[in-house]
């Protein structure tokens, strides 16, 4: 069920604004620079969802600009894979840390699993 208000709290503390502030970034910091550039990269079905980075956005860091993430290959990973949510996960992180930066999601290897040759 929903969790008590206390649960809440406690789960709100692992927020980005709660892991910028342990780390003194400042949560509006944000590239200035076109040129920059940062990548995640994954195997097999990694992979990440616009939407779900829009729901990120929205819910854990407003600076996120999406529109600056892309994939660098024509493998995108596939949804409900067992390394999709890593990609996921990699993808809201590395926007949400390097905000305003082009951000690359990459995975160079087609198959179905992290372990390779599976089709």
């Amino acid at each position: 069920g929903d969790p008590s208000p206390r649960a809440r709290r406690n789960f709100s503390g692992y927020g980005v604004g709660e892991q910028k502030a342990a780390y003194q970034i400042p949560a509006s910091l944000a590239a200035t620079n076109p040129a920059t550039l940062q990548m995640v990269w994954g195997p097999g079905t990694f992979g990440y969802s616009p939407l779900g980075l829009q729901a990120f956005r929205a819910t854990q860091c407003p600076g996120i600009n999406p529109s600056k993430v892309r994939f660098d290959t024509d493998h995108h990973g596939r949804f409900g894979g067992d390394n999709f949510m890593e990609g996921n996960l990699d993808t809201h992180m590395i926007s949400a840390f390097g905000m305003n930066v082009s951000t690359l999601v990459s995975n160079t290897n087609a198959s179905l699993s992290t372990e390779e040759g599976d089709r």
